[in-house]
């Protein structure tokens, strides 16, 4: 079994139906489909039966197990009336701080899908961000297009106070500490902040001395845009150093992955290389293979 990539895409099963959705303009929003409290029970038992048959011990991150299952059975019980698939993912992805776990959580659809809406014609939030000590600062334009507003600290959106949509985020980020998920937030920005708080045509940003009003961007995030194998897998040799960039474990062609490892490996022993460096500070995670095949085997 893959376990790694099964871990990864852990995610909040919704109607077979949903799956097949194409992409979509912004009158036909991704996760707003419409189910009932007898679909929407099952979806989070569905969830939760796959946790538990594919994880082995959820004690090893979860502080209070009790306290977990607890919250997970409030969650269920709460579903009484008709809700969007987004409000559902809403209730239940708070268990991601819960969890705290870098490879557990509520998912939110493939970047590849992600991508295919925004192609599609759905807006996000217009800047990229940065977060720190859980305070909200413009790093530049959707897509990484340098912004006037660059550095200046996000007050408030849409009227809600910058603590109020941090911590609302966070709660359904994963990972194991608050530095990790406000490092994961800060990536997923747009997709936790449209499915957390709903789609927005234009958003009202509070700044320290301005209040800006912006429509929603139509570009790609830098979270989506999709990397070019060099850019996802190379390596840099500095005099008997050598660093070796993995930003992923995932690639469409697994034999040209195996083939630039080759060759790397075979480089380090021509060069004599004393020092290794492996860099997967910005890898978002993937298959077993990758790691055992492409680095560990060697």
């Amino acid at each position: 079994m893959n376990y790694l990539k099964q871990v990864l895409n852990i995610a909040l099963l919704v109607l077979v139906s949903f799956a097949g959705i194409k992409p979509v303009q912004a009158t036909n929003l991704p996760f707003e489909q419409i189910i009932t409290p007898q679909q929407a029970k099952r979806d989070v038992a569905q969830w939760s039966q796959w946790l538990h048959s594919t994880h082995p011990d959820l004690k090893h991150s979860v502080a209070d197990i009790d306290a977990f299952y607890l919250q997970l059975n409030t969650i269920t019980a709460a579903i009484t009336d008709e809700l969007s698939v987004r409000e559902l993912w809403a209730r239940l992805a708070v268990l991601n701080s819960t969890l705290a776990d870098g490879h557990l959580k509520v998912g939110h659809a493939s970047t590849s899908q992600w991508r295919k809406w925004v192609n599609g014609g759905v807006g996000l939030f217009p800047f990229e961000v940065a977060i720190v000590n859980q305070q909200l600062y413009i790093k530049s334009n959707t897509g990484g297009t340098k912004s006037g507003y660059a550095e200046q600290q996000i007050k408030a959106i849409n009227g809600v106070p910058y603590e109020q949509v941090v911590a609302q985020l966070l709660r359904r980020t994963h990972g194991d500490t608050d530095e990790f998920r406000q490092e994961v937030l800060a990536r997923q920005f747009h997709r936790l902040l449209y499915l957390t708080f709903g789609y927005s045509e234009q958003f009202s940003i509070t700044l320290a001395d301005e209040e800006l009003t912006l429509a929603a961007s139509k570009t790609l995030p830098q979270s989506m845009v999709e990397r070019s194998f060099v850019d996802t897998f190379n390596v840099e040799y500095t005099g008997e150093t050598a660093t070796l960039t993995v930003n992923s474990f995932s690639w469409p062609d697994f034999k040209q992955y195996l083939a630039f490892m080759d060759a790397t490996f075979t480089q380090l022993t021509e060069k004599n290389i004393k020092h290794l460096i492996i860099d997967i500070s910005n890898n978002g995670g993937g298959d077993d293979d990758f790691w055992m095949a492409g680095i560990m085997r060697i």
